[in-house]
């Protein structure tokens, strides 16, 4: 089971597809599941980044699909990365590759020490509600 989740700016597309049969589920600006994916999708970055070391953002989305089964378009990737790296959570820097340029991110000791102090909270407070 894949899921697929675009967040847009007034919607979150929910896409679950099993066995080639799809639903869609959609909520509005204040839903449930946008304010949700919304808010986690920094620390799932800072997951991939502390697990698989320096990568740029293609990889970084190709990881988490393959991870958690969790698609996040690069649309929706590009701005989070240049918001964690505007707070110091990651560091960026451009790299030649393949005779193309491509910015390479790592998580940085402030993004790991926000990274702990996360799971840490949530592993206290909603593992009686999510298990």
């Amino acid at each position: 089971m894949v899921y697929v989740l675009s967040v847009y700016p007034c919607s979150v597309v929910l896409q679950v597809n099993p066995c080639k049969s799809c639903w869609v589920f959609y909520m509005g600006e204040q839903g449930l599941i946008k304010r949700l994916a919304t808010s986690l999708v920094p620390l799932l970055v800072l997951h991939v980044l502390d697990k698989f070391g320096e990568l740029h953002g293609y990889l970084i989305a190709k990881k988490l699909r393959k991870m958690v089964k969790f698609h996040l378009s690069l649309s929706t990737l590009y701005p989070v990365l240049k918001r964690l790296e505007g707070d110091g959570y990651i560091v960026g820097r451009w790299v030649l590759s393949e005779g193309r340029s491509a910015k390479k991110y790592r998580i940085t000791s402030k993004g790991k020490e926000t990274l702990r102090v996360a799971k840490e909270f949530f592993a206290e407070r909603l593992a009686e509600v999510l298990f």
